[in-house]
Protein backbone atom coordinates (compact mmCIF):
# COMPACT_ATOMS: atom_id res chain seq x y z
CA UNK A 1 0.00 0.00 0.00
CA UNK A 2 1.33 3.50 -0.71
CA UNK A 3 1.48 5.84 2.39
CA UNK A 4 -0.89 8.50 1.62
CA UNK A 5 0.86 11.82 -0.02
CA UNK A 6 1.47 14.94 2.57
CA UNK A 7 0.51 18.41 0.47
CA UNK A 8 3.75 19.33 -0.80
CA UNK A 9 6.04 21.76 1.66
CA UNK A 10 7.20 24.55 -0.87
CA UNK A 11 9.54 25.62 1.26
CA UNK A 12 11.47 22.04 1.67
CA UNK A 13 13.73 20.44 -1.42
CA UNK A 14 13.58 17.08 -2.44
CA UNK A 15 16.87 15.38 -1.90
CA UNK A 16 18.34 11.69 -3.13
CA UNK A 17 18.37 10.96 0.77
CA UNK A 18 14.45 10.83 0.51
CA UNK A 19 15.74 6.95 -1.01
CA UNK A 20 17.70 5.75 1.50
CA UNK A 21 14.88 4.15 3.67
CA UNK A 22 14.30 1.95 0.72
CA UNK A 23 17.91 1.12 -0.30
CA UNK A 24 17.42 -2.47 0.92
CA UNK A 25 14.48 -2.84 -1.19
CA UNK A 26 16.84 -1.99 -4.52
CA UNK A 27 19.25 -5.07 -4.06
CA UNK A 28 22.55 -2.59 -4.52
CA UNK A 29 25.73 -2.35 -2.02
CA UNK A 30 25.70 -0.07 1.15
CA UNK A 31 27.97 2.53 -0.84
CA UNK A 32 25.03 4.09 -3.18
CA UNK A 33 22.98 4.50 0.26
CA UNK A 34 25.69 6.17 1.28
CA UNK A 35 26.24 8.33 -1.39
CA UNK A 36 22.31 9.66 -0.96
CA UNK A 37 22.40 9.87 2.21
CA UNK A 38 25.24 12.51 2.08
CA UNK A 39 27.73 10.20 3.92
CA UNK A 40 30.06 10.08 1.35
CA UNK A 41 30.40 13.43 -0.38
CA UNK A 42 30.68 13.72 -4.04
CA UNK A 43 33.02 16.27 -5.54
CA UNK A 44 31.27 18.23 -7.90
CA UNK A 45 28.47 16.95 -6.93
CA UNK A 46 25.41 18.61 -5.59
CA UNK A 47 22.22 17.01 -3.40
CA UNK A 48 18.94 19.31 -4.32
CA UNK A 49 16.51 17.69 -6.64
CA UNK A 50 14.95 20.71 -8.32
CA UNK A 51 12.55 19.15 -10.64
CA UNK A 52 10.72 16.04 -11.30
CA UNK A 53 11.98 13.11 -12.46
CA UNK A 54 9.73 9.64 -13.72
CA UNK A 55 9.77 6.50 -11.31
CA UNK A 56 12.11 4.67 -12.83
CA UNK A 57 15.09 6.57 -11.48
CA UNK A 58 16.63 6.27 -8.24
CA UNK A 59 18.53 9.41 -7.68
CA UNK A 60 22.28 9.43 -5.77
CA UNK A 61 23.59 12.68 -6.69
CA UNK A 62 22.79 16.00 -8.67
CA UNK A 63 25.74 17.24 -10.99
CA UNK A 64 26.63 21.51 -12.10
CA UNK A 65 24.22 20.91 -14.98
CA UNK A 66 21.16 19.89 -12.79
CA UNK A 67 21.08 16.23 -14.41
CA UNK A 68 20.70 13.68 -12.21
CA UNK A 69 23.03 10.26 -11.74
CA UNK A 70 21.16 7.59 -10.31
CA UNK A 71 20.09 3.88 -10.51
CA UNK A 72 17.70 3.13 -13.58
CA UNK A 73 15.38 0.19 -12.20
CA UNK A 74 12.64 -1.32 -14.41
CA UNK A 75 9.91 -2.91 -12.29
CA UNK A 76 7.88 -5.82 -13.74
CA UNK A 77 10.31 -6.41 -16.60
CA UNK A 78 13.55 -8.71 -16.97
CA UNK A 79 15.00 -5.28 -17.81
CA UNK A 80 18.43 -5.41 -15.60
CA UNK A 81 19.30 -2.64 -13.31
CA UNK A 82 21.88 -0.03 -13.97
CA UNK A 83 23.00 3.43 -14.04
CA UNK A 84 22.28 6.61 -15.99
CA UNK A 85 22.79 9.97 -15.99
CA UNK A 86 19.52 11.66 -16.35
CA UNK A 87 18.59 15.09 -18.21
CA UNK A 88 15.37 16.59 -16.80
CA UNK A 89 15.04 19.99 -16.42
CA UNK A 90 18.88 21.22 -16.66
CA UNK A 91 20.57 24.69 -16.85
CA UNK A 92 20.14 23.66 -20.50
CA UNK A 93 16.36 23.27 -20.90
CA UNK A 94 14.22 20.47 -20.36
CA UNK A 95 15.91 17.14 -22.24
CA UNK A 96 13.89 13.72 -21.48
CA UNK A 97 16.99 11.65 -22.20
CA UNK A 98 18.71 9.51 -20.46
CA UNK A 99 22.30 7.83 -20.54
CA UNK A 100 23.41 4.85 -19.40
CA UNK A 101 27.03 6.04 -17.62
CA UNK A 102 27.75 2.91 -15.95
CA UNK A 103 26.41 -0.95 -15.59
CA UNK A 104 27.65 -1.03 -12.11
CA UNK A 105 28.53 1.47 -9.22
CA UNK A 106 31.64 1.92 -9.54
CA UNK A 107 31.81 2.59 -13.35
CA UNK A 108 29.62 5.18 -12.70
CA UNK A 109 32.18 6.20 -9.86
CA UNK A 110 35.42 6.01 -11.71
CA UNK A 111 33.57 8.06 -14.44
CA UNK A 112 32.73 10.52 -12.19
CA UNK A 113 36.29 10.91 -10.65
CA UNK A 114 37.58 10.66 -14.14
CA UNK A 115 35.69 13.28 -15.04
CA UNK A 116 36.66 15.79 -11.49
CA UNK A 117 40.42 14.96 -12.27
CA UNK A 118 40.11 16.36 -15.56
CA UNK A 119 38.41 19.52 -14.52
CA UNK A 120 40.78 20.00 -11.87
CA UNK A 121 43.57 19.12 -13.30
CA UNK A 122 44.77 16.72 -10.83
CA UNK A 123 44.12 14.51 -7.83
CA UNK A 124 43.09 17.20 -4.34
CA UNK A 125 41.94 16.07 -1.16
CA UNK A 126 38.11 15.96 -1.78
CA UNK A 127 39.11 13.52 -4.28
CA UNK A 128 41.28 11.92 -2.76
CA UNK A 129 39.09 11.10 -0.19
CA UNK A 130 35.69 10.68 -2.24
CA UNK A 131 38.19 7.81 -3.67
CA UNK A 132 39.22 6.32 -0.52
CA UNK A 133 35.24 6.32 0.62
CA UNK A 134 34.38 4.13 -2.47
CA UNK A 135 36.97 1.82 -1.78
CA UNK A 136 38.98 2.98 -4.70
CA UNK A 137 42.87 2.94 -4.49
CA UNK A 138 44.09 3.50 -8.33
CA UNK A 139 43.33 6.88 -8.74
CA UNK A 140 46.46 7.87 -9.31
CA UNK A 141 46.09 5.46 -12.63
CA UNK A 142 43.27 7.81 -13.59
CA UNK A 143 44.69 10.63 -13.10
CA UNK A 144 47.44 9.15 -15.48
CA UNK A 145 44.73 8.22 -17.92
CA UNK A 146 43.18 11.62 -17.66
CA UNK A 147 46.79 13.12 -18.53
CA UNK A 148 47.11 10.98 -21.79
CA UNK A 149 43.83 12.98 -23.02
CA UNK A 150 40.23 12.05 -24.50
CA UNK A 151 37.14 12.02 -22.61
CA UNK A 152 35.72 9.26 -19.97
CA UNK A 153 35.95 6.37 -22.87
CA UNK A 154 39.63 5.85 -22.41
CA UNK A 155 38.76 4.02 -19.26
CA UNK A 156 37.45 1.24 -21.21
CA UNK A 157 40.62 -0.70 -21.07
CA UNK A 158 40.42 -0.36 -17.38
CA UNK A 159 39.44 -3.46 -15.55
CA UNK A 160 36.26 -2.01 -13.81
CA UNK A 161 34.79 -1.57 -17.32
CA UNK A 162 36.43 -4.95 -19.64
CA UNK A 163 33.78 -6.57 -20.98
CA UNK A 164 30.84 -4.39 -19.92
CA UNK A 165 31.26 -1.73 -20.91
CA UNK A 166 27.97 1.01 -20.71
CA UNK A 167 26.20 2.37 -24.09
CA UNK A 168 27.45 5.63 -23.56
CA UNK A 169 31.16 4.64 -24.19
CA UNK A 170 29.96 3.49 -27.63
CA UNK A 171 29.33 6.32 -30.80
CA UNK A 172 25.48 6.56 -31.69
CA UNK A 173 26.05 4.16 -35.30
CA UNK A 174 28.74 2.28 -34.08
CA UNK A 175 26.65 -0.16 -30.87
CA UNK A 176 27.05 -3.68 -32.05
CA UNK A 177 29.43 -4.55 -29.50
CA UNK A 178 27.73 -3.35 -26.51
CA UNK A 179 26.31 -6.09 -24.21
CA UNK A 180 24.03 -4.72 -21.81
CA UNK A 181 20.52 -4.05 -22.17
CA UNK A 182 20.02 -0.22 -22.19
CA UNK A 183 18.59 0.16 -25.61
CA UNK A 184 20.28 0.65 -28.70
CA UNK A 185 19.57 2.02 -31.80
CA UNK A 186 18.72 -1.12 -33.05
CA UNK A 187 15.87 -1.31 -30.97
CA UNK A 188 14.14 1.28 -32.19
CA UNK A 189 13.40 -0.79 -35.41
CA UNK A 190 12.19 -3.66 -33.24
CA UNK A 191 8.31 -3.80 -32.12
CA UNK A 192 9.08 -6.30 -29.62
CA UNK A 193 12.08 -4.80 -27.61
CA UNK A 194 10.54 -1.31 -27.83
CA UNK A 195 7.80 -2.89 -25.56
CA UNK A 196 10.22 -3.12 -23.46
CA UNK A 197 11.88 0.49 -23.40
CA UNK A 198 10.04 3.97 -22.01
CA UNK A 199 10.48 6.84 -23.90
CA UNK A 200 13.03 8.53 -22.04
CA UNK A 201 15.64 6.11 -23.61
CA UNK A 202 15.11 6.49 -27.06
CA UNK A 203 17.04 8.95 -28.63
CA UNK A 204 20.20 9.69 -30.70
CA UNK A 205 22.16 11.69 -27.94
CA UNK A 206 23.43 15.27 -28.84
CA UNK A 207 24.55 16.77 -31.98
CA UNK A 208 26.28 20.04 -31.88
CA UNK A 209 25.46 20.51 -27.87
CA UNK A 210 21.92 20.05 -29.13
CA UNK A 211 19.48 17.00 -28.43
CA UNK A 212 18.80 14.98 -31.58
CA UNK A 213 15.60 13.24 -30.93
CA UNK A 214 15.81 11.91 -34.64
CA UNK A 215 15.08 8.23 -33.75
CA UNK A 216 12.57 9.24 -30.90
CA UNK A 217 10.48 10.71 -33.86
CA UNK A 218 11.00 8.52 -35.69
CA UNK A 219 9.63 5.65 -33.59
CA UNK A 220 6.41 7.87 -32.79
CA UNK A 221 5.77 8.14 -36.52
CA UNK A 222 5.21 4.30 -36.67
CA UNK A 223 2.03 3.04 -36.20
CA UNK A 224 3.10 -0.34 -34.82
CA UNK A 225 5.54 1.15 -32.11
CA UNK A 226 4.11 0.83 -28.73
CA UNK A 227 1.62 3.59 -27.97
CA UNK A 228 3.18 5.22 -25.01
CA UNK A 229 5.56 6.65 -28.01
CA UNK A 230 2.54 7.92 -29.82
CA UNK A 231 -0.02 9.20 -27.32
CA UNK A 232 -0.92 12.82 -26.65
CA UNK A 233 -2.62 11.63 -23.11
CA UNK A 234 -0.32 8.95 -21.20
CA UNK A 235 -3.01 9.24 -18.12
CA UNK A 236 -5.57 7.32 -20.47
CA UNK A 237 -3.43 4.68 -21.78
CA UNK A 238 -2.14 4.31 -18.56
CA UNK A 239 -5.57 3.03 -17.15
CA UNK A 240 -6.14 0.99 -19.97
CA UNK A 241 -3.22 -0.89 -19.43
CA UNK A 242 -3.81 -1.27 -15.77
CA UNK A 243 -7.30 -2.60 -16.61
CA UNK A 244 -5.62 -5.05 -19.23
CA UNK A 245 -3.36 -6.35 -16.57
CA UNK A 246 -0.20 -5.10 -18.36
CA UNK A 247 1.58 -4.17 -15.31
CA UNK A 248 5.14 -3.54 -17.99
CA UNK A 249 3.33 -1.49 -19.97
CA UNK A 250 1.67 0.70 -17.58
CA UNK A 251 5.18 1.39 -15.95
CA UNK A 252 6.41 1.97 -19.47
CA UNK A 253 4.37 4.53 -20.24
CA UNK A 254 4.49 5.51 -16.17
CA UNK A 255 8.16 6.51 -17.34
CA UNK A 256 7.25 8.33 -20.57
CA UNK A 257 6.91 12.27 -21.41
CA UNK A 258 4.41 14.17 -20.63
CA UNK A 259 2.67 13.68 -16.91
CA UNK A 260 1.54 16.11 -14.21
CA UNK A 261 2.57 14.99 -11.31
CA UNK A 262 -0.92 14.79 -10.05
CA UNK A 263 -2.22 12.26 -12.82
CA UNK A 264 1.17 10.40 -12.08
CA UNK A 265 0.74 10.40 -7.91
CA UNK A 266 -2.19 8.64 -9.19
CA UNK A 267 -1.13 6.12 -11.41
CA UNK A 268 1.73 4.97 -9.57
CA UNK A 269 -0.52 4.47 -6.53
CA UNK A 270 -3.05 2.19 -8.74
CA UNK A 271 -0.47 0.40 -9.68
CA UNK A 272 1.28 -0.29 -6.60
CA UNK A 273 -2.07 -1.44 -5.72
CA UNK A 274 -2.43 -3.95 -8.27
CA UNK A 275 1.11 -5.11 -8.06
CA UNK A 276 0.88 -5.78 -4.43
CA UNK A 277 4.67 -5.76 -3.69
CA UNK A 278 6.06 -4.49 -0.31
CA UNK A 279 9.40 -2.87 -2.12
CA UNK A 280 7.68 -1.29 -5.24
CA UNK A 281 5.17 0.30 -2.15
CA UNK A 282 7.96 1.56 -0.48
CA UNK A 283 9.04 3.26 -4.00
CA UNK A 284 6.10 4.51 -4.98
CA UNK A 285 5.64 6.39 -1.76
CA UNK A 286 9.04 8.00 -1.63
CA UNK A 287 8.21 9.52 -4.99
CA UNK A 288 4.51 10.39 -4.26
CA UNK A 289 5.47 12.11 -1.76
CA UNK A 290 8.45 14.05 -2.84
CA UNK A 291 8.06 17.96 -2.66
CA UNK A 292 7.00 18.81 -5.89
CA UNK A 293 3.90 20.90 -7.19
CA UNK A 294 0.82 18.42 -8.71
CA UNK A 295 0.94 20.87 -11.68
CA UNK A 296 4.22 20.32 -12.52
CA UNK A 297 5.72 18.21 -15.40
CA UNK A 298 7.91 15.41 -16.02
Amino acid sequence: MVEPMTKPNQMSTARPEAYGSIACHLGQEKLMEQIMRGQVRVPDGERSLLSPFPPVLVPIWVTGARTIVGLWKHWFSDRQPTFVEFYGTTVYGRRNMAFERGRTLKQVIYGHLFECITNRDGVDDEIQAFANACGISDVDEIDRISIDGGDVTTLRSHAEFVGKLPLSFFDCDNQTDYTGDFPTNAVASSTAALQRCCVHEIHSGFQNLEPDYTLREAVAQNSNSPEWFRTTSQSELFERLLNANDLEGAWMCLNSPAWTLANARQAITDLAARANDTAFSALATTWVNLPFADDEMF
